[in-house]
């Protein structure tokens, strides 16, 4: 398990010089501009950054025209890439094995049994983990609330608005938002669930938007 100086600097400098040397690969013919644009930085800093990079030998920098350029990965460059990208994996997968832990640990204390019916309220990542684990735990009986109206599924199961939820139903209601919890939970309430149906996960907000940024970053990766 990596430390926390070590996933602050994947999240940081390095998840940066990581972006550039996937962008490069992909594209050497890229501008300045354009690549700026795909990074979300400024010009003057993908300047700095593709230097930076041209100095440690990870790419080399070859001038096509009198105003264009191409930046191309070197051995070291894709050597270093593919370092980069086992690190980024390895720091993001720590934090999912410590989000489920955190939400194996609330659902363990809720003591349910396998025929309690359970709701999950949100249509999240979390409410993801939070069906994977109650699932683990013997809850079969599962069903998924979201307070936009949609007709999609939710691993396999059709999801509820809302609106329409008869909250009688359940022993509990599980909350699988990383923000906003007061009031998502109050949405609950609005709706006829009583405060002892429903369960609010990730207490601990901190590792809750540590996760969420992650989950944003593999985001803009893909």
């Amino acid at each position: 398990m990596r430390s926390k100086t070590e996933h602050k600097e994947i999240a940081g400098d390095s998840y940066r010089e990581l972006r550039v040397l996937v962008e490069v690969s992909k594209a050497p013919n890229l501008s300045q501009r354009r690549l700026a644009g795909r990074l979300g930085i400024a010009l003057s800093l993908t300047n700095i950054l593709l230097k930076g990079l041209a100095r440690k030998g990870y790419i080399r920098i070859v001038r096509v025209t009198w105003r264009s350029w191409m930046y191309v990965l070197t051995p070291a460059g894709i050597a270093r890439k593919v370092q980069l990208t086992f690190a980024y994996v390895d720091s993001f997968l720590d934090h999912y094995r410590q989000i489920r832990q955190i939400i194996n640990d609330d659902l363990q204390m809720l003591a349910l049994d396998s025929d309690a019916r359970v709701a999950i309220y949100g249509r999240t990542d979390l409410g993801e983990l939070a069906f994977l684990v109650l699932r683990d735990l013997g809850v079969s009986n599962l069903d998924v609330i979201d307070n936009k109206p949609s007709n999609d599924n939710f691993l396999g199961v059709q999801v509820i608005n809302l609106d329409t939820v008869a909250v009688a139903n359940y022993k509990k209601i599980i909350v699988a938002f990383p923000s906003d919890m007061d009031a998502r939970c109050q949405d609950l309430l609005d709706v006829g669930a009583s405060s002892n149906q429903i369960v609010p996960l990730l207490q601990n907000m901190d590792l809750a938007q540590t996760h969420t940024d992650e989950l944003d970053r593999r985001a803009v990766d893909e």
